[in-house]
């Protein structure tokens, strides 16, 4: 399917308008403070994934090797099974970062999960200024998006990157699909969304109830 690989920011999107959004309503209840500091939020969020994770890291490195598997793809699974030089940047959500240019073949689809974590850590600074300066809140933004896409503009014209499905290099999956420049702009969008949706829901019905009885009937 052409463009399935830029599927996944869909995925972006939700998380980062769930996220923004579900902390903004949390700060709306505590009086417009976050429910905690950001280190705390983010550790909240790193040790509720972080177990699981570690789980299934040992489950597919060690457990699965000792009774085989079968069906049409487990011939890949020798590809996949390369954990002993990369667990470190995975139970440190570094492996979509760490190796820069090649390949993690150690269950190479959790690069989302350390974009995520990574993303994350924007969200409580982002709500913040939304809650407090939207002014603020909207220069983060266009800093970090202007950041990120100045990173891309220097991969893609230091490694000749194409913008055509068909002549994808190996290039294009090692040193852009993976990395957190290349993604930050869809989560950046979900964040705008949810505190846009945040807005829509909660600041239209105060400002109502600001200018009830204001107006003649």
């Amino acid at each position: 399917m052409l463009s399935a690989d830029l599927i996944v920011d869909s995925f972006f999107w939700i998380s980062a308008f769930l996220a923004s959004y579900q902390l903004l309503v949390r700060m709306k209840l505590n009086d417009g403070k976050l429910p905690n500091n950001k280190f705390a939020l983010c550790f909240n969020r790193f040790i509720r994934l972080w177990p699981l994770y570690v789980f299934t890291l040992l489950f597919f490195w060690r457990f699965i090797p000792l009774f085989g598997g079968e069906g049409p793809l487990f011939f890949e699974y020798q590809n996949m099974n390369e954990c002993s030089e990369h667990w470190i940047w995975h139970v440190t959500f570094l492996n979509n970062i760490v190796p820069w240019g090649g390949r993690d073949n150690c269950m190479s689809w959790t690069w989302y999960l350390a974009c995520e974590m990574q993303f994350f850590i924007l969200v409580p600074f982002l709500v913040e200024a939304y809650f407090q300066n939207r002014q603020r809140f909207w220069l983060l933004t266009i800093f970090v998006w202007a950041l990120a896409s100045l990173f891309s503009l220097v991969v893609i014209i230091k490694n000749d990157l194409s913008a055509s499905y068909f002549s994808y290099k190996d290039e294009y999956w090692t040193v852009f699909y993976e990395k957190p420049f290349a993604r930050v702009p869809a989560y950046l969008i979900g964040v705008a969304w949810g505190c846009s949706y945040y807005s829509f829901k909660h600041e239209r019905d105060e400002q109502a109830q600001l200018f009830a009885g204001m107006t003649p009937d």
